[in-house]
């Protein structure tokens, strides 16, 4: 069966007097199995608060697409294969961690300059 808020075009926050009154409004130029149906359409709506919130709560809900639309699963290598090289693994490291070490971090200046008197500042100003 469809939802109810979305058979009738209605806002699932919507109250009750604004169901019944889209109701009434479709109503008008219907004829009667479609009468029958907007009034069991109402009545799920209005007289039964369990199937209103279920009718609210799927209206929010996003179609999800059919299992085959799902791409296949990735292959996955044998154990024993191994990966081949890549152009990190043939970086030398040696030189690199000593280069990281703190003793090589050069410190921040114990000093700085206030900013009216950056020369970059200054010049700008002039």
């Amino acid at each position: 069966m469809t939802n109810p808020f979305e058979a009738l075009g209605v806002d699932p926050l919507a109250t009750i007097a604004q169901i019944t009154e889209r109701v009434r409004e479709l109503s008008e130029d219907a004829d009667e199995p479609r009468k029958k149906e907007l009034r069991a359409l109402w009545e799920a709506l209005t007289l039964h608060p369990r199937s209103r919130i279920a009718a609210a709560i799927t209206t929010f809900v996003p179609e999800t697409p059919a299992p085959e639309a799902f791409p296949p699963p990735a292959t996955r290598l044998p154990a024993e294969a191994e990966p081949s090289p890549s152009l990190l693994d043939a970086l030398p490291l040696a030189g690199v961690v000593p280069a990281l070490s703190s003793a090589a971090v050069r410190p921040l200046p114990s000093s700085t300059v206030p900013i009216l008197e950056d020369p970059l500042v200054q010049e700008h100003n002039r």
